[in-house]
């Protein structure tokens, strides 16, 4: 009696041990588990290049787990206004976009829009982490129902056009293309007429005279698009942050197994770093290019680009007026860490 009543204590405790390990997680799926990821960009570019390097790396080291990454370009699964809600509701699984353009869905995304705001790619690529980790993320995992894996600030948009800008009073009467509500607010703000537009319209805009010049652009844009013919100017000043976002749907993420997670995690980081280095490389191509091209390229100086910035104050404290005065003190932290 005293034999079986320890056999079955052992088996209860073992019972236990297996149930408590499957509920979190540590057992992989019986099926395989493929990963869709969505994302705008075409094939073979260098953003597109490393998600499949990404894919290909978490493949490698998840191998054995049933589980798997694929890449979509080219909006073959969504498009990049669509691809917040596809992943919150599971309709793929992952997806690469720009989260400032889902600003009218969450306010506080509108902050990587600001004007002026940033002092350099530097500056831009440590707001992107202080702001994931401090506010972002939650906001992705409790609005969205998608965790942030990928954040990473990359450079500015700024005027490309067919007229020189080089004082604030060239903006006046300018036909200028804006990609996000901010930037609309921007444009105004510096007297010029903005018409809200689709990154791939403006160079045929350009060229039938329909615009003067966009905002939601810079000589990266003009290099990937081979738009020599369609531009002649650019001022180089910060109007706006590029971001890169990859978030993935929260259940799926939290249905991995722990070691699965942290390999995805650790490929997210690694992604980040890459992809920066990749467009500060890109840029510094661009602008050689599109000198070479004969773009005149204009470096607004400091005293004038303060006047800008005096001239944009309205849209900065609009868009502070809106929000939380918890999360509006958590972006100004954000700006000013990372300017220091």
């Amino acid at each position: 009696m005293k034999k079986l009543t320890i056999f079955l204590s052992l088996l209860l405790v073992l019972s236990f041990t297996i149930l408590g390990a499957t509920s979190c997680g540590e057992e992989g799926p019986s099926e395989p588990v493929v990963l869709r990821v969505a994302m705008d960009r075409p094939p073979g570019s260098f953003d597109t290049v490393l998600l499949e390097e990404w894919a290909t790396n978490f493949n490698e080291r998840a191998a054995g787990s049933n589980y798997s990454m694929v890449v979509y370009p080219a909006s073959e699964l969504c498009t990049m206004e669509e691809s917040l809600d596809m992943v919150r509701t599971g309709a793929v699984d992952m997806a690469f976009f720009d989260l400032q353009y889902s600003s009218s869905r969450d306010a506080r995304f509108g902050a990587m829009g600001l004007p002026f705001v940033l002092d350099d790619p530097e500056a831009l690529s440590a707001f992107s982490q202080i702001i994931k980790d401090s506010l972002y993320n939650d906001i992705m995992e409790e609005e969205f129902n998608q965790r942030l894996l990928a954040f990473q600030g990359q450079d500015f948009h700024h005027y490309v056009g067919n007229e020189p800008i080089e004082t604030l009073a060239d903006w006046e009467g300018l036909i200028i293309q804006t990609a996000s509500p901010l930037e609309t607010a921007t444009v105004e703000a510096l007297g010029g007429s903005p018409i809200a537009m689709p990154f791939m319209d403006v160079v045929p805009a350009l060229e039938r005279g329909a615009i003067e010049g966009g905002v939601g652009w810079n000589e990266a844009a003009i290099y990937l698009m081979n738009a020599y013919d369609a531009v002649k100017y650019s001022t180089v000043a910060p109007v706006s942050g590029i971001f890169v976002t990859v978030s993935i749907n929260r259940d799926v993420f939290e249905a991995m197994p722990n070691d699965i997670q942290e390999i995805m995690i650790d490929e997210a980081n690694q992604f980040e770093a890459k992809i920066f280095a990749a467009f500060q490389d890109l840029m510094v191509t661009s602008y050689a290019e599109c000198e070479s091209a004969g773009i005149e390229i204009y470096y607004l100086p400091a005293s004038e680009l303060e006047t800008w910035r005096q001239a944009t104050a309205s849209v900065v404290d609009d868009f502070y007026a809106q929000l939380d005065s918890g999360d509006a003190e958590k972006i100004q932290d954000a700006f000013d860490e990372a300017n220091d």
